[in-house]
């Protein structure tokens, strides 16, 4: 189901209408104030699925400013295939970089994930189109 935003005063008033949604519904539901985003509502199934690896994602502040950047839809792309990466940190698509640290890369559409794996965390280190996100690694 697809994501949706609601502001904290309209989540009051419809908060077990809502909660249902997500429960029932496996539906996501992002939470604003002001006009930002500060929280989420996912299901448990979701949220047992992040948890449930072991492994943490971290993002370094470049890569993280650049998914920010983003339209909401590649956002979602980009973020599906990070989220597959503590389950599965090297899978069939990756390749290694001749990077220093032992960077590796995945592809998701016109657009590459470089990151590194350390200690149980996935830490992604820049995200951007392949024309641009090998430069200065």
């Amino acid at each position: 189901m697809p994501k949706r935003e609601i502001g904290v005063v309209e989540l009051r008033r419809a908060f077990s209408d809502t909660l249902n949604e997500v429960a029932y519904r496996d539906a996501e539901v992002i939470i604003t104030r002001n006009g930002k985003r500060v929280a989420a509502l996912v299901s448990m199934k979701t949220y047992e699925s992040f948890v449930k690896s072991g492994q943490k994602i971290e993002f370094a502040r470049d890569a993280l400013r650049y998914l920010r950047g983003m339209p909401e839809d590649v956002r979602a792309q980009l973020l599906a295939r990070i989220r597959e990466l503590p389950d599965q940190p090297y899978p069939a698509d990756s390749r290694k970089l001749r990077a220093p640290g032992g960077a590796y890369r995945v592809k998701s559409g016109e657009y590459r994930i470089i990151y590194t794996v350390t200690d149980g965390t996935v830490w992604v280190i820049r995200v951007g189109r392949r024309e641009e996100v090998y430069t200065s690694l």
